[in-house]
């Protein structure tokens, strides 16, 4: 596994977005989010464990299907990936564009998209940087 500094683009990311095969409401929302950023935009990428993620993403999947939330579509499409991926760990990206929080998670060579959910930068604007 390679160490910390490690970066990708975001015309890498749109890329992994668009080849992705999907069109859940939180790759596009992203997509359109990380167009309206500078070209040679780079983000910082974290290994996270993925039986963590999936304990997580689990609970926070039966919530939202129990509430008819839009985001269980994409929720859903995150522990799928998550569930057949055979790695202990994957890439994570986080970024916050126009109020909104974009979670990217990816294969640990970052070469496939395993799972995308955005939502609301619910933080205090006093906290955003």
């Amino acid at each position: 596994m390679r160490g910390p500094g490690r970066t990708i683009s975001a015309q890498r990311i749109r890329d992994l977005l668009d080849s992705s095969g999907r069109a859940t409401p939180s790759i596009r929302q992203a997509a359109d989010l990380l167009s309206g950023g500078p070209p040679d935009d780079v983000f910082e990428v974290s290994e996270v464990a993925t039986s963590e993620l999936l304990i997580i993403y689990r609970r926070r999947l039966r919530r939202a299907q129990a509430k008819n939330d839009p985001l269980s579509t994409d929720i859903d499409f995150l522990v799928s990936g998550l569930s057949e991926i055979d790695t202990g760990t994957v890439a994570m990206v986080a970024s916050v564009r126009n109020g909104h929080v974009i979670y990217l998670w990816f294969t640990p060579g970052l070469d496939q998209l395993i799972g995308c959910v955005v939502g609301l930068d619910r933080r205090d604007n006093d906290d955003r940087s």
